[in-house]
């Protein structure tokens, strides 16, 4: 019963970002925040001048969002991408009041290189609409490159026959030099994109971009060899890494040595 109470409160709560936010911040005060919040809120609060992020898959910019809280309570400049058009259009509304923040939308897929062809897969038009509008964002922020992923989930939740329900999306594709190019250099480089989160940190060019955080989902590392050798690669770019459960906290050594 209590469980059932405490979702009926937070799908009211998700359909109100500005009351969803308030309650965030009330929340604290009887809960302590999780060692994911932590690291990200400690790294922004070491950045002297006004925090740059870049967020790649954003989502809906409310369920589960590391970054939301940086944007509420630091000064920043934020870069939200998100491949998902259903996501997509839920990000911008579910930021739509908070007219102050320099914020920034990007629809797109990002992929670890120009050569890159990206396969997007969701759920079928036909589908989503078998669903009321908060369970289509639920489903859509669980899209991914990795159509075998996607399929799985949707295994998990129920939906009978996946393979039939599941399409292949065609979405612009970017770089992370082209968002770097195009915006700017982020001081915190964020990365969610259900399967791609370890290619794009080995298409990362050290020697030209230098971001003082970074912080990505461990979960699905193509395999063995890509996931020792993007560690390699951050140890050899002087990261302090961090284990966070279901993701890694990267804080450059340098950087932060000199700030503390």
């Amino acid at each position: 019963m209590i469980k059932k109470i405490k979702k009926q409160t937070l799908d009211l709560l998700l359909k109100n970002p500005r009351v969803f936010d308030s309650y965030r911040k009330f929340s604290y005060k009887f809960k302590n925040m999780s060692e994911e919040k932590l690291f990200l809120r400690k790294a922004a609060a070491n950045i002297d001048e006004s925090v740059k992020i870049i967020q790649i898959g954003a989502n809906d910019g409310l369920r589960s969002d590391p970054v939301r809280e940086l944007i509420l309570d630091f000064k920043c400049t934020a870069l939200l991408v998100e491949a998902d058009p259903i996501c997509f259009e839920a990000l911008k509304g579910n930021y739509s009041y908070l007219k102050e923040k320099d914020l920034i939308f990007e629809h797109a897929a990002i992929v670890p290189s120009e050569d890159n062809t990206l396969s997007f897969y969701s759920l079928s038009d036909e589908m989503r609409v078998k669903f009321p509008r908060d369970k289509q964002v639920k489903l859509a922020r669980k899209a991914s490159t990795d159509k075998t992923l996607f399929i799985d989930y949707l295994k998990e939740i129920g939906v009978e026959h996946p393979e039939n329900a599941v399409v292949e999306q065609k979405v612009i594709t970017k770089t992370l030099d082209d968002l770097f190019n195009s915006y700017f250099v982020p001081n915190i480089l964020v990365i969610d994109t259900e399967g791609l989160d370890w290619p794009l940190i080995q298409s990362l060019d050290f020697s030209r971009y230098l971001p003082e955080v970074i912080y990505f989902e461990s979960k699905y590392p193509p395999n063995d060899q890509v996931e020792q050798y993007v560690l390699n690669m951050l140890e050899n770019a002087d990261y302090e890494i961090h284990d966070l459960e279901n993701n890694i906290g990267c804080l450059h050594r340098d950087r932060f040595d000199r700030k503390n």
